[in-house]
């Protein structure tokens, strides 16, 4: 079946190399849900977010179990 956006129960998101809605975007990728299109990018950091490479998701303050940290430059 056709979608769009990818469902969010569960969270499922867009995943333009396979052309199917995942529920973890693959590495490399980052999941975006945001805006409501749910879709996963190659970066965070044109929305002012950071990657977390543990979850693939673009987050707005990094984990605190175990403590993760963000760099700013690399908007990790």
């Amino acid at each position: 079946m056709c979608v769009w956006p990818c469902p969010s129960d569960p969270d499922e998101y867009a995943d333009y190399s396979t052309g199917n809605c995942v529920r973890r975007c693959p590495t490399g990728s980052y999941a975006y849900a945001y805006t409501g299109n749910r879709t996963c990018y190659p970066s965070c950091a044109p929305f002012s977010l950071f990657a977390d490479n543990t979850t693939n998701r673009c987050v707005s303050t990094c984990a605190t179990n175990p403590y993760l940290y963000a760099d700013n430059l690399t908007w990790t």
